[in-house]
């Protein structure tokens, strides 16, 4: 249970960092409950529930009831994005670099830091990574010393 209170700690201090739209609330049989952030949700835990108050209503889900919650932007994640020497494109779950010089490092890192990949370029000047493999949710890229969020959705 601590585990699971950290965990949603953990989501509410990144998504207060990355919210510009709606909080996600992903319950265990699959439902989604969507709340807009002009809505100035609040979340809480009481008494084995996450507590959401909102600037019209107060909801309260049950811990074991709730996958996950998150804040998600349409603006945050990456879809074409041009950099002085290389190109980010997305298509569907494959996210591309190209133009990229030989011998460059791209990491693909978890939101809570962890590398999860290391593509190194050698012969070609781009690279592709397939983000099927991974969990949905939110990754950064680094490349050339410059970090993009993306969305694994």
């Amino acid at each position: 249970m601590k585990k699971l209170y950290l965990i949603l700690f953990l989501l509410c201090c990144c998504g207060s960092i990355m919210a510009d739209q709606v909080l996600q609330i992903v319950k265990a049989d699959g439902q989604t409950h969507t709340i807009n952030l002009n809505q100035e949700p609040v979340t809480s835990y009481k008494d084995g529930n996450l507590v959401i108050t909102t600037i019209n209503a107060t909801i309260s889900y049950p811990l074991e009831t709730i996958r996950k919650f998150v804040y998600i932007s349409g603006s945050d994640d990456i879809q074409n994005l041009k950099g002085d020497k290389f190109e980010i494109s997305r298509d569907g779950k494959f996210l591309t670099l190209s133009g990229l010089d030989k011998d460059t490092d791209a990491y693909l890192y978890s939101i809570n830091g962890m590398l999860m990949e290391r593509i190194h370029v050698t012969a070609s000047t781009s690279i592709s990574i397939n983000l099927e493999s991974y969990p949905l949710g939110v990754y950064m890229i680094k490349v050339d010393g410059a970090t993009y969020k993306i969305l694994n959705q």
